[in-house]
Parts: C-alpha cells; sequence; structure tokens
C-alpha cells in the first residue's frame, strides 16, 4: 500500500495502473461489478491561524455592556494588533496614534480595562521603560492552547475580573438569559430559594 507522499508524486497514468492492479488483486474475491476502485488526492488546506482567534460571547456580551466606548475601542485595537498568547507590544502614546486621538483620551480607558481585569501590564522584560500588555484569555485568545491556562492563573491570582464579572452579572445568568432580561425586562428571575452559584436555577414567570 502506498502512502500519501507517494501517492503525490505519482502521474495520471501512474494512478490509473495502481487502479488496475488494486482491482486486480481483489478479484479473487469479487467480481468485477461488485468492486470500483477510485484514487483520490487532494492537497490539504491548512487554516492561516496567523490572523485568527477565538473569542467568547459571554465574555463579549459582558463587556460590551459594560464597559465605555472609549474602552470597548482600545480592546478591539488590542485584539486586532495582538501577538500569540494574546501579547500587545504597542505604547500608549503608539496607541492613540492608532487611533487618531490623544494620550490623554487613551489613558482612562486602559486604567478601566486594567481595573475589570480585562487586560494586565506589565514592564517589558528586555526594556522596563516599556509597558507590556496582555489580554484576559477568558474574552479571547490567540496562540497554542496549551499555553492559556498559564494566563488564565495571571488573571485569576489578581481577581478583578470575577469581581467585575459579579458586579455586572450577580446571578450567574447565561448569555441567552441576559439577553431575554434585556430585550423583556422580569421575564427571567432568580430563584430565591436557592444559594447564588454558577449553577442557579431560574424561574421563568
Amino acid at each position: 500500500m502506498k502512502d500519501e507522499e507517494e501517492l503525490k508524486r505519482m502521474t495520471k497514468k501512474d494512478l490509473y495502473e495502481y487502479k488496475l492492479k488494486v482491482q486486480k488483486a481483489l478479484e479473487s474475491d469479487f467480481t468485477e461489478n461488485d468492486l470500483e476502485v477510485n484514487v483520490f488526492v487532494k492537497k490539504a488546506n491548512k487554516m492561516n491561524v496567523k490572523n485568527f482567534m477565538f473569542l467568547f460571547q459571554d465574555t463579549e456580551f459582558l463587556l460590551a455592556s459594560s464597559l465605555s466606548k472609549r474602552a470597548c475601542q482600545v480592546i478591539m485595537l488590542f485584539r486586532a494588533i495582538c501577538k500569540y498568547e494574546n501579547r500587545v507590544d504597542y505604547q500608549i502614546n503608539q496607541i492613540a496614534k492608532l487611533l487618531s486621538t490623544s494620550r490623554q483620551t487613551i489613558s482612562p480607558a486602559i486604567t478601566e480595562l486594567k481595573e475589570k481585569g480585562v487586560i494586565l501590564e506589565f514592564k517589558d522584560e528586555f526594556d522596563a521603560r516599556k509597558s507590556v500588555f496582555y489580554i484576559n484569555p477568558e474574552s479571547q485568545w490567540k496562540g497554542k492552547m496549551a499555553k492559556m491556562s498559564s494566563l488564565k492563573t495571571v488573571f485569576n491570582d489578581k481577581g478583578l475580573f470575577e469581581v467585575h464579572q459579579k458586579q455586572e452579572n450577580p446571578y450567574q445568568l447565561t448569555i441567552d438569559q441576559q439577553i431575554d432580561n434585556v430585550l423583556t425586562p422580569g421575564l427571567i428571575k432568580p430563584n430565591k430559594s436557592l444559594p447564588l452559584s454558577p449553577n442557579q436555577d431560574f424561574e421563568e414567570e
């Protein structure tokens, strides 16, 4: 049996002869009418992951409904320019320039994102004068999934995002329940006989 690389190197004539050879080898068990052999070789299409990331809808709804407009604009830019492992290597002056605004306008938005645990800021490991930002993997992920948990641990240790999450969604409603509650106020209410938890049961009115 030929492997995939061998099949790729074969000409159409070679493939046809190989098909006949396979048919002949199986004739002892099948008649000609029982069997049809086709050889199909297709080059695998590799996904271009360079400009690709995962977004998580529950967190997206939380951010869209709780962040200021400027903070939303900044986090959208961060996603567009982030590298692997959610790393953003741009300084505030550069971010302001990319958004055609001033440092004074951008700084409060970055502070908001940090206070709500959406991003973390560190000193650059090679130049202490520069900052490096990381986006919370609860919101998005770009890179190998095996490295995602390490960054999550850093954000969880700070605990800022969890606090923000509970403030904005104290009953741990799912995204569908939150949307229903916005569109039809009072449609869903927490079952107050049970303690609040991520697995909280809900009643419909």
